[in-house]
């Protein structure tokens, strides 16, 4: 938290806040991971009760994983010179576990020459929003 405090003091408010979790049963890799490791089978059509017993049963696996893809999301997109967010300054981050077993990363990330909300121009900050986020509500006609 001090590192947080002394972060906050020297760079002013973050430009984004980020939270990351697991894309859970679409990772087949780790539950197939931790099978192999175990010496069984891979059971199809897991139910969530199912699955996480597996995950609960290697805790190691599964968040070493998914701490490996959070570090290179964070380090080889983020962070990359390609900027995808804008050229970061810092960032800050904690990962946290979930009821149910699973970690969450939140991050807060400052951007080189962002605007700064009710310092720079409305204008300026909607402009960068604009650039980097989005939302809409998907059609329920289309392929989720």
């Amino acid at each position: 938290m001090r590192d947080l405090f002394a972060m906050l003091k020297q760079l002013g408010i973050p430009t984004f806040s980020i939270t990351f979790s697991a894309a859970e049963k679409r990772w087949t890799e780790i539950i197939e991971a931790i099978c192999f490791q175990q010496g069984i089978e891979v059971p199809q059509d897991l139910d969530w009760v199912q699955y996480y017993k597996i995950i609960n049963s290697n805790i190691v696996i599964a968040t070493g994983m998914l701490d490996k893809r959070f570090h290179d999301f964070i380090n080889h997109i983020i962070m990359s010179p390609l900027n995808p967010i804008g050229e970061v300054k810092d960032i800050f981050g904690r990962i946290e576990f979930q009821a149910r077993g699973w970690q969450h990363y939140h991050g807060l990330i400052w951007i080189e020459n962002a605007p700064e909300w009710q310092k720079s121009p409305d204008s300026e900050v909607t402009a960068f929003i604009d650039k980097y986020m989005s939302c809409q509500i998907p059609n329920e006609d289309e392929d989720k």
